[in-house]
């Protein structure tokens, strides 16, 4: 995938469902092995909340959905890695008719590195969770954000047999951006 990749976009109605995805979404889904959302008919008529487990992060996009409903484009930047490459998307949310939502996935970056084990889905896991930010990929470690690589060596995953599963939220700095940006678009209105 390459910055000149077409956009991968997912649209929701007014009750939150998951009613359409566009074929850059599905392609990129299979390209990265789905995880555990599967294939677009798994995920068509299912609540956007039940994807999103961390309370902080939910609370986030709630705010960001109601902008957007409220004719406030919201667009910012995060990191969506693969285990061999860094990514940076650009998203933006615009409200449409009726209460439906777009969101749209650009990439703006892509740059290779070592395969980071972590972040292979076909590798073996254990019971353990780790906590990985949804905006800047940094891995949470005794109460402390790490960049991934770091958090690897860190939790002793390159020697593991298996590793912890990741569950993503939103670290503290990341969210202090984006309710930044939140208040500043609710007081432009």
């Amino acid at each position: 995938m390459n910055s000149k990749s077409p956009a991968i976009r997912y649209w929701i109605d007014a009750q939150d469902r998951v009613i359409r995805v566009n074929d850059e979404w599905a392609k990129f889904a299979a390209e990265n092995d789905g995880g555990p959302v599967g294939p677009a008919s798994g995920i068509l008529g299912q609540s956007l909340w039940s994807f999103i487990a961390d309370t902080s992060l939910c609370n986030l996009y709630r705010e960001l959905v109601l902008l957007a409903r409220k004719g406030h484009p919201v667009g910012f930047s995060f990191r969506c890695d693969a285990p061999c490459f860094r990514r940076v998307f650009q998203m933006r949310l615009n409200g449409e008719k009726e209460g439906v939502v777009e969101f749209a996935s650009t990439l703006e970056s892509e740059e290779a590195r070592k395969a980071v084990s972590l972040l292979d889905c076909r590798q073996p896991r254990n019971e353990r969770y780790i906590r990985m930010c949804s905006w800047c990929q940094r891995v949470e470690v005794h109460g402390q954000w790490l960049p991934i690589d770091t958090a690897v060596v860190a939790l002793g995953l390159m020697t593991a047999p298996t590793i912890p599963a990741i569950t993503h939220g939103i670290c503290e700095e990341c969210y202090g951006k984006m309710m930044a940006q939140i208040s500043a678009l609710k007081l432009a209105s």
